[in-house]
């Protein structure tokens, strides 16, 4: 094994990255969540109209609406609500 790797793996294992805990990681967390939440509305809109525009914009491969025209919307859809399921606050009753 190599020294050098060596060093560098030791070093890794006795300095490990701090861990938030408490409110600043709860407000992080939900902040991630939310990132996600807009990430996956976005791209899942763009796929839906990539996917239901694709012969108008000539990305189709065949005239018609065909079976990856719709695995595309329906993929775009189920993203999209995710992504919207995300951006919800959450209950806490």
């Amino acid at each position: 094994m190599d020294k050098g790797f060596q060093q560098q793996e030791n070093r890794a294992t006795l300095h490990p990255a701090p861990q938030r805990i408490g409110p600043t990681g709860a407000k992080e967390l939900a902040m991630n969540q939310k990132t996600l939440g807009v990430g996956l509305l976005v791209v899942g809109g763009l796929l839906f109209l990539v996917s239901a525009a694709a012969d108008t914009i000539g990305v189709g491969a065949a005239p018609g609406f065909g079976w990856k025209q719709i695995t595309g919307v329906i993929a775009g859809v189920v993203l999209a609500a995710v992504g919207a399921s995300r951006l919800r606050p959450a209950n806490r009753g």
